[in-house]
């Protein structure tokens, strides 16, 4: 019994500090959404990654973008808020095995601290009151050439270089 009740003590714990994080991810960028499997292959495929290259995801979530993109070889680092989501991801990646596992780095941070000047492509999925300043971050942070895919949300005041479905590129 008292084993039980440190367990459902344990869920109970996890569930409050996700919902908090969630909360909180709601004002700073977007809240958590998996993101379908259509949609990240369209992603993908608009990101024109190649083996060897370096996506940022930008509010990774569970990983689902990175884990996509280090399957075909390209490295990824994915910047999320909730420590339950980076846990997720963690173990994720380790699922993918050693190889694949490496390509990958998960950062508990807030994406406004991320470093994308190593970016081939960068991903995001954030809540449209912060994409104008998520705009000006990329284009003084990123390479000429990067591209950059918002998956449901648009940029204002950048021109759109492609479209998908719900799949926006953008390039910088």
């Amino acid at each position: 019994m008292f084993i039980f009740l440190i367990f459902l003590l344990a869920i109970l714990l996890v569930l409050l500090v996700g919902g908090a994080f969630m909360i909180v991810s709601f004002f700073t960028g977007a809240p958590y959404v998996g993101t379908s499997r259509r949609a990240l292959a369209d992603i993908i495929r608009l990101s024109g990654l190649h083996a060897g290259q370096t996506l940022v995801d930008l509010g990774s979530g569970d990983g689902r973008v990175m884990l996509a993109a280090m399957r075909v070889g390209v490295r990824a680092v994915g910047y999320e808020l909730n420590p339950v989501l980076c846990a997720i991801t963690w173990l994720r990646m380790r699922l993918l095995g050693r190889e694949r596992a490496q390509l990958g780095r998960v950062v508990c941070r807030n994406f406004w601290h991320a470093d994308l000047s190593d970016a081939d492509a960068v991903t995001v999925y954030c809540m449209p009151h912060i994409m104008d300043r998520l705009r000006r971050k990329i284009q003084a942070e990123c390479r000429t050439g990067t591209r950059v895919v918002s998956f449901a949300f648009t940029f204002p005041n950048w021109e759109l270089a492609a479209r998908e479905g719900r799949v926006r590129v953008y390039v910088v």
